[in-house]
């Protein structure tokens, strides 16, 4: 099995993409082949490979667009790791805390807890 059907197949396993819209999109897409010369490859018709690229298409636009929302919800709630404490200079090398004003302080500096075992951030499924 050559590169592009190993690809097929791990899309195709991913459950997001059938193989014929996985093969469509990264023939069209990707490779930038001919339309005539992918359909041919999928044994279909053009009508239909246009068919398998748009769905494909929409299936690959919703997936980049969910994880989008993921990694902003992310990048929110979850600032990268400073490198150095702004009150000392020394070096972030675990817990940290960082203020509504952006400051960043070291454990010492800032006189941080160690980890709590529940994230109060998250709703909790007790109270309705």
């Amino acid at each position: 099995m050559g590169e592009f059907e190993q690809v097929v197949a791990r899309l195709a396993d991913a459950d997001l993409l059938t193989e014929k819209q996985a093969a469509a999109y990264l023939g069209i897409e990707v490779d930038h082949a001919g339309r005539q010369q992918v359909a041919s490859y999928l044994d279909i018709s053009p009508s239909t490979l246009d068919s398998h690229t748009r769905a494909a298409r929409d299936k690959v636009a919703a997936a980049e667009e969910t994880l989008d929302i993921i990694e902003e919800y992310e990048r929110d709630r979850y600032p990268p790791a400073p490198d150095e404490c702004d009150e000392c200079g020394g070096a972030i090398g675990g817990a940290f805390v960082r203020t509504e004003g952006g400051d960043v302080f070291c454990s010492d500096c800032g006189d941080v807890d160690s980890p709590r075992e529940v994230d109060d951030r998250l709703p909790d499924p007790n109270t309705d």
